[in-house]
C-alpha cells in the first residue's frame, strides 16, 4: 500500500471547484469531482483565451507620460489618473477561458455506500469508487502526457449496470455534432471580454480580428450500447465504457494571428482519438504512468511513520489546523502535491503554468 504522503482521499464527492481533484499532462487539464449521479468534469487547454494576435504599441507614450507628471506636479492627481489611463495605459489584458465541462449523468437511481476518492499523485490517476444495490461500481481518470488524451473508465460488478449520457457543456458560442460513438464540440473564443461589475461583455465579431477556434471531442468504447442523441450519447446495457477524450484549437504563436493559421486542430483530435482506441485502455494507461512517474519518482522525501494516514485528506488537514499535533506525513504529502501540481501543469511541450 502507498504511503500517506502519495495520495489524497476522500470519503464524499466534491462540492466545489477546490474541492476536486486535478489532472493535467500540461496542455489539457480538469478537475474531478466524483459525483454519484451526476460527475463533472472541468476542463481546460491552456491556450484557449479571449482575444486575438494584434499591436499593443502606445504611441507618443513618453508625450503622455510627461504630461501625466505634470497634472501630478499641478496636483491635479484626479485628472492625472483619468488622463494616464486613456492615453498612456495599453489595452487590459485578454481572460483565459475554460473549456468546457464534462457531464456524466447516470440513469439510475443511487444509494451510495462506501464513497471513497482518491489521487494516486505518483501515478497521477483519479479513482472513484462505492457499492448502491449491492453492485460495486468503480471509475478510473488519467490524462496522458504521451498519447494526449483524458482517458476515464466506468466499471460495474454486475453485467449491464453502466446507464448514463455523457455531454459537453459550454459557456462559449459552440454547437454540438454526434455520430455513433463520438461526440464532438466545436467553438470560438472571443475576441475580447471587457469586465462589466461581475458581468462580462464578450465581443464575438470584430471586423478582421478572429478569435481562437477550438474542438473537444470523445469517443466512448464499451462491451454495451451506445446511442448518439442530439446533444449527448447514452450508454446502456454495459459492464464497462471508456471515455476517450481530447482537446485542441488553432492557437499557434502569441505573434501569429488565428486567422492565417494552418493548424489542422481537428485533424490532430481525431488522430489522438483514433489512436487512443487503437491502443486500448491498459496500453494508454501504462504509457501514461511510466511517463508521469518518471518525474515524479526523481524525488523522495520521509520524515517518519503517521498515525494519520488512513483519515481522509480534508478531516486531516482540519484536525491539523485545530489541534496542532505532529503529522509528519501531512508535510510530506503537502510537498509532493506541489511536485505533482508542477508535472501535471507544465510539461515540456505546453504553455509555462
Amino acid at each position: 500500500m502507498k504511503k500517506g504522503s502519495q495520495y489524497l482521499w476522500y470519503s464524499h464527492p466534491a462540492s466545489a471547484w477546490v474541492e476536486a481533484l486535478p489532472l493535467g499532462n500540461g496542455s489539457l487539464g480538469a478537475m474531478i469531482f466524483g459525483g454519484v449521479e451526476t460527475e463533472t468534469l472541468g476542463l481546460n487547454l491552456d491556450t484557449l483565451w479571449s482575444g486575438c494576435s494584434h499591436g499593443y504599441k502606445v504611441e507618443n507614450k513618453v508625450e503622455h507620460f510627461k504630461k501625466g507628471r505634470q497634472l501630478i506636479l499641478e496636483d491635479k492627481k484626479i485628472e492625472a489618473r483619468d488622463y494616464l489611463e486613456e492615453n498612456f495605459a495599453g489595452d487590459p489584458c485578454e481572460w483565459y477561458l475554460q473549456l468546457g465541462k464534462l457531464m456524466i449523468t447516470s440513469m439510475k437511481n443511487m444509494c451510495p455506500r462506501d464513497y471513497r476518492r482518491d489521487l494516486d499523485l505518483e501515478t497521477s490517476i483519479a479513482t472513484v469508487a462505492y457499492t448502491s444495490s449491492d453492485t460495486g461500481y468503480s471509475r478510473e481518470c488519467f490524462i496522458s502526457h504521451p498519447d494526449k488524451v483524458l482517458a476515464y473508465k466506468f466499471t460495474a460488478d454486475g453485467k449491464n449496470r453502466l446507464d448514463f449520457k455523457a455531454m459537453i457543456s459550454c459557456d462559449l458560442r459552440s454547437e454540438v455534432a454526434t455520430d455513433g460513438n463520438t461526440y464532438i464540440l466545436d467553438g470560438i473564443a472571443p475576441t475580447h471580454i471587457e469586465e462589466n461589475d461581475g458581468d462580462p461583455i464578450c465581443t464575438y465579431e470584430d471586423g478582421d480580428r478572429q478569435g481562437i477556434s477550438f474542438r473537444c471531442e470523445f469517443k466512448i468504447d464499451t462491451d454495451g450500447k451506445v446511442k448518439a442523441n442530439k446533444n449527448h450519447l447514452h450508454v446502456t446495457e454495459a459492464t464497462f465504457a471508456t471515455i476517450y477524450l481530447t482537446a485542441e484549437d488553432n492557437f499557434e504563436s502569441f505573434d501569429r494571428s488565428v486567422a492565417n493559421s494552418q493548424k489542422d486542430y481537428k485533424g490532430i483530435c481525431a488522430a489522438r482519438l483514433d489512436n487512443a482506441m487503437e491502443k486500448g485502455y491498459d496500453s494508454v494507461k501504462a504509457d501514461h504512468i511510466n511517463d508521469f512517474s518518471k518525474y515524479f519518482n526523481r524525488v523522495s522525501i520521509d520524515l517518519g511513520n503517521s498515525k494519520k494516514d488512513d483519515v481522509p485528506t480534508d478531516r486531516r488537514i482540519h484536525d491539523f489546523l485545530h489541534s496542532r499535533k505532529n503529522d509528519n506525513n501531512l508535510y510530506c504529502l503537502l510537498f509532493n502535491y506541489g511536485r505533482y501540481l508542477t508535472i501535471a501543469g507544465s510539461r515540456e511541450d505546453s504553455q509555462a503554468m
